[in-house]
């Protein structure tokens, strides 16, 4: 399948649920009667297709030029950039986060290393 169909139906499958959700959640009334939310929506709206729609695609077609592990190696980036968009937004990191994130990477490190033969 192609990347965009692959992620046309991924968020096809996710937008009833969400909307349910956000429906049954009071939001639509809240931005209903805040000026402030409307504008918001449109900002978040504009970071929903234009990011992560089109972050998924080139993700799903990354995925079908070379294999999914190699792919999945693109996410352990994620965290760092984090991390650094952090720092850099002057947010203070301390010892457990930075804890969490080392067992986090050792347990994709178990998960991905290649098993010797017996």
């Amino acid at each position: 399948m192609s990347p965009l169909a692959v992620t046309t139906g991924s968020f096809a499958v996710a937008f009833v649920p969400a909307v349910v959700i956000v429906y049954y959640s009071g939001f639509f009334n809240e931005v209903e009667s805040n000026v402030h939310m409307q504008n918001a929506l449109w900002y978040l709206l504009a970071l929903a297709f234009l990011g992560t729609a089109i972050a998924n695609i080139y993700f799903n077609k990354l995925i079908h030029l070379s294999n999914p592990v190699f792919a999945a190696s693109v996410t352990y980036t994620i965290p760092i950039v984090a991390v650094l968009w952090g720092v850099w937004d002057g947010e203070t990191i301390n010892i457990y986060q930075l804890i969490g994130g080392a067992i986090i990477l050792f347990g994709v490190y178990l998960v991905n290393r290649k098993k010797r033969p017996s």
